[in-house]
């Protein structure tokens, strides 16, 4: 890890504790990586680099990085979708995930009421 990716996780976790503080009823965040954040990895699919992020607790938060070719939906069950399957997709060594599992996710969360 270098002094750059240092501040890249620094400029990360202020930017998400800001945006959870003005957004108290929400666990995921979407947004843009910022370069470094996540050291130098590699993706196998193209793709603006994205990060998912769920706060656990107030103050403590898990991001994991993704691609996609255009910003998903900002909304609470998409995040919840997205991180949970990305999490699997690497505990598992899968490359990737599909949108359609990911809003398939989304809606067995919204009927559930659990997102």
């Amino acid at each position: 890890m270098t002094i750059g990716d240092l501040q890249a996780i620094r400029k990360a976790s202020a930017s998400d504790r800001l945006w959870f503080e003005k957004h108290p009823t929400r666990s995921h965040r979407m947004r843009l990586a910022i370069a470094g954040e996540f050291g130098p990895i590699e993706f196998t699919i193209p793709g603006p680099a994205w990060a998912v992020i769920r706060q656990a607790i107030p103050g403590f938060r898990l991001r994991l990085p993704f691609t996609a070719p255009s910003p998903p939906p900002d909304i609470e069950e998409i995040g919840q979708a997205l991180f949970d399957a990305v999490h699997e997709a690497m505990r598992a060594g899968k490359p990737g995930i599909f949108a359609e599992e990911v809003k398939a996710r989304a809606t067995r969360l919204r009927v559930r009421g659990r997102a």
